[in-house]
């Protein structure tokens, strides 16, 4: 397994945003491989946490590139971005879904005790197609939260990284899930190929 080197995350977001759809994410005994994402771009974007500036809460998105990106949201979901080009400059991809392929039974027991399924009726349970398929359900399988912002993903011992893709996903572009401002960017790129 190759690990993405920092120069991957250095590029320029959109190009990151597809290039990062069928890569391998890794956090402690876990994986899965990537199959949405979202991009959000400086402080021109008006969907972007940095529209509104530099706060405590996006600090990181002006660091370096190939960092952990995480925000809590609505009280009780937390989102994993990766932050992408030069420092000083506010980017970042949002994980949005993974297809799970190493640590299914550890995920689906974070699901099943987490706040999400207890809304969702006991005939749909968790299965592997709907363990991490998006941002909310993605951390919580995983077991991501505040603790991990500021992670560094190429650093040598790093407990989160990410590996290189291993074929050519197809890759479709659409407008960005769940915004207001911004809707007209096709920034939104998924994989149908790689969904459980």
């Amino acid at each position: 397994m190759k690990k993405l080197p920092r120069k991957f995350f250095e590029q320029p977001t959109l190009s990151v945003a597809r290039k990062i759809l069928g890569c391998e994410l890794h956090f402690r005994n876990c994986a899965g491989i990537i199959n949405e994402v979202e991009a959000y771009i400086g402080c021109a974007d008006p969907a972007c946490h940095a529209a509104r500036g530099r706060t405590a809460r996006n600090a990181v998105m002006w660091g370096k590139a190939g960092v952990a990106y995480v925000y809590f949201t609505y009280g009780m979901h937390f989102c994993l971005n990766f932050t992408t080009e030069c420092e000083g400059f506010p980017a970042a991809i949002l994980i949005r879904g993974v297809a799970a392929t190493r640590g299914t039974a550890a995920m689906r027991r974070r699901r099943q005790r987490g706040p999400r399924l207890k809304k969702i009726p006991r005939k749909n349970g968790v299965t592997e197609k709907n363990l991490a398929n998006g941002p909310s359900k993605l951390c919580e399988a995983f077991g991501i939260d505040l603790r991990q912002n500021g992670l560094d993903l190429c650093a040598r011992n790093s407990e989160m990284f990410v590996t290189a893709r291993q074929f050519e996903p197809d890759c479709k572009a659409t407008p960005r899930v769940g915004i207001r401002a911004g809707q007209e960017k096709l920034w939104r790129f998924v994989s149908k190929n790689l969904q459980n």
